[in-house]
């Protein structure tokens, strides 16, 4: 993708949003540009080598009502289920506040591809992509 529709501004939130996922035994958090040793624990555990952090809350960023987040965020969570080896709770939190903590889900074992589809499927204008022994990456899908 050459050029994306998603402001400028809003890349960069993205960018520096902190996701924190509900790890086990400890809760840990990703940055994208950095490599995550729990991400690695866990790749290692489940015998992957993807993963994809993906939400269906607030579609393209505009916030849609609570009742509406949750419909869609359980849809997304039934069917990572059935694509992932394993999926874990998270949250996004942009660091100054502006915007409320997001839920996320974490879908280990999903392919790249998939995860990108499954985010143009549920309007998100990015997901955030992993490989094992790799630092995480912003996927803009518009």
């Amino acid at each position: 993708m050459s050029e994306s529709q998603i402001a400028s501004d809003l890349q960069l939130a993205y960018r520096n949003t902190l996701f924190r996922v509900d790890g086990s035994p400890d809760p840990f958090t990703i940055r994208i540009g950095e490599r995550s040793p729990e991400m690695d624990q866990l790749f290692d555990a489940t015998g992957t080598r993807w993963a994809t952090l993906i939400t269906a809350y607030n579609p393209y960023s505009h916030q849609a009502s609570p009742g509406q987040n949750e419909f869609q965020n359980g849809r997304l969570a039934h069917i990572l289920t059935i694509l992932s080896r394993k999926v874990v709770t998270a949250n996004g939190e942009v660091p100054d506040g502006d915007w409320p903590a997001e839920p996320s889900l974490l879908a280990v074992g999903l392919a790249p591809a998939d995860g990108r589809r499954l985010g143009a499927e549920f309007c998100q204008n990015a997901v955030v992509e992993f490989e094992i022994y790799k630092p995480a990456r912003l996927a803009l899908l518009r």
